[in-house]
């Protein structure tokens, strides 16, 4: 009986710490999808982004795509993390666009993103796609790290192929701005129903602060001139579903994002 829940519940996405990234296993393990050596199937898997040749630009948002191609197969799955060397740690920010068939989940300080029960269901290939938001400028180079399952569709863990793939982007450092930035620091609090936004400019400049839901929805926006020195904006945030949502702030040459929680 314990068996089949676990089974039930991975239909629906595998736990974290399984993509192969350094520090992770994979579904590929002792008591779980084993019954052949990683990577040994004749499926075919990929990972693409739509990030330029010359790299990510820091802030900016780029789609992943994630596909797997095995003929006579009907059940597939995939579980994806974003690894930086420079931090040993998983960089940048996922957001879901595609609710139905991929989901994000964390395990420790990583974020993941997978199938869900939904959208483990194709005939002979899948593809699932997600928005990641590319860190500050000086992260440098990252590795989308990806582990993907051919499933049987025997309602066990055996008979299963697993794959793993890894695709680097590096950072455009031509698009980094240093002596130009405006924008030195952001700080947040929520006050009952009012949400504060504090930031601090080196110089004048033209501000759009605005934020987005867990799905890539925009849910508030505003357009700001800021003095040097500090300022300080607010929205009212009693009509917003609790929950995680991105803050996201431009000024010329820079921009920061933050996860905030409303409560």
């Amino acid at each position: 009986m314990l068996f089949t829940l676990q089974l039930v519940s991975f239909s629906g996405g595998p736990p974290a710490g399984r993509t192969g990234a350094p520090g992770e296993s994979t579904c590929n393990a002792a008591g779980c999808h084993n019954s052949f050596t990683l990577n040994s199937g004749v499926g075919e898997v990929s990972i693409f982004s739509n990030a330029p040749a010359e790299g990510y630009t820091p802030g900016e948002t780029y789609t992943l795509t994630y596909k797997i191609k095995e003929s006579g197969i009907n059940k597939f799955g995939f579980s994806s993390t974003v690894y930086s060397p420079a931090e040993m740690g998983f960089i940048g920010s996922f957001m879901i666009t595609d609710m139905t068939n991929t989901r994000e989940y964390t395990g420790g300080d990583r974020q993941y993103v997978s199938h869900t029960s939904a959208g483990n269901a194709a005939t002979d290939s899948q593809m699932w796609s997600i928005d990641w938001e590319a860190p500050e400028a000086g992260a440098g180079e990252v590795d989308v790290y990806a582990a993907f399952n051919a499933a049987n569709g025997a309602n066990g863990n055996q008979g299963d192929h697993i794959y793993t793939d890894r695709l680097t982007i590096s950072e455009n450092v031509s698009t980094s701005v240093n002596e130009e930035e405006t924008l030195k620091s952001l700080k947040w609090f929520q006050n009952g129903s009012q949400l504060f936004v504090n930031y601090e400019m080196k110089t004048p400049g033209n501000l759009d602060w605005f934020m987005l839901d867990m799905s890539g929805k925009e849910v508030y926006r505003e357009y700001a001139y800021s003095l040097d020195g500090s300022y300080e904006g607010n929205v009212d945030v009693s009509t917003f579903p609790k929950g995680v949502y991105i803050l996201k702030i431009k000024s010329p040459g820079k921009l920061l994002s933050r996860k905030i929680l409303i409560q």
